[in-house]
């Protein structure tokens, strides 16, 4: 597998009802994330990615699903995910792409 495969909206949506133990993580800054943000996502802003991952995301099986803003910093972080270990993980690319309602705002 490359560092990350490409989903879609729909096939993140299903994944990440299909899988518990799967893991939707916001990469974009913390005050990004508190103006709207995909349900269920955890915000790992990918400045913290590479020191936080292993605390936040323990298991390194479970499927990751990552996402940005425009879609230019969440193949980083598949990137950076994919180099220290996590073996299924997914650029979803950026959520002005997502056409779903978003959780929180400002």
């Amino acid at each position: 597998m490359d560092a990350a495969s490409k989903i879609s909206p729909e096939e993140a949506l299903a994944l990440l009802e299909r899988e518990p133990a799967a893991r939707l993580i916001d990469v974009r800054p913390a005050v990004a994330y508190l103006g709207g943000h995909i349900p269920g996502a955890k915000s790992l802003p990918i400045v913290q990615l590479a020191a936080a991952a292993v605390s936040a995301l323990p298991d390194q099986t479970a499927p990751v699903v990552a996402y940005c803003q425009t879609g230019q910093q969440s193949p980083k972080a598949c990137q950076i995910l994919a180099d220290l270990g996590y073996q299924e993980v997914y650029d979803l690319g950026g959520v002005e792409s997502w056409p779903y309602p978003l959780q929180g705002g400002l």
